[in-house]
């Protein structure tokens, strides 16, 4: 899972983004052949997504198959919660586990 929230798009719109997606390709291809199970971005800007198309074509369409991309939470929300026991979903996801990042609000754990 990739929350994409707060993402600055300027960063994707370098060269050296496209050679950190085509190193990151090529090496869980020689390396790590079918070890992701699925790759889910949450909270995507329409960059990440113009991003991935741009980039998609270095994976295999296995791999490409496995990913999915999602704008809002109420696009995503649901996907995890069916995927994800709710015990083990942090808060800030939708579960009922321990929020990832405790805000001034949130009581300590």
């Amino acid at each position: 899972i990739m929350d994409t929230e707060g993402l600055d798009p300027n960063n994707l719109r370098t060269k050296g983004a496209f050679d950190w997606a085509r190193g990151i390709a090529k090496i869980d291809q020689e390396h790590y052949p079918d070890r992701m199970g699925q790759l889910l971005i949450l909270n995507a800007p329409s960059c990440v997504y113009y991003f991935y198309k741009s980039v998609s074509w270095l994976l295999p369409e296995k791999a490409r198959s496995r990913v999915r991309i999602f704008g809002g939470r109420d696009t995503w929300e649901p996907v995890l919660r069916e995927l994800i026991e709710p015990s083990e979903l942090p808060s800030d996801y939708g579960g009922s586990g321990p929020a990832l990042m405790p805000t001034e609000k949130s009581p300590p754990q």
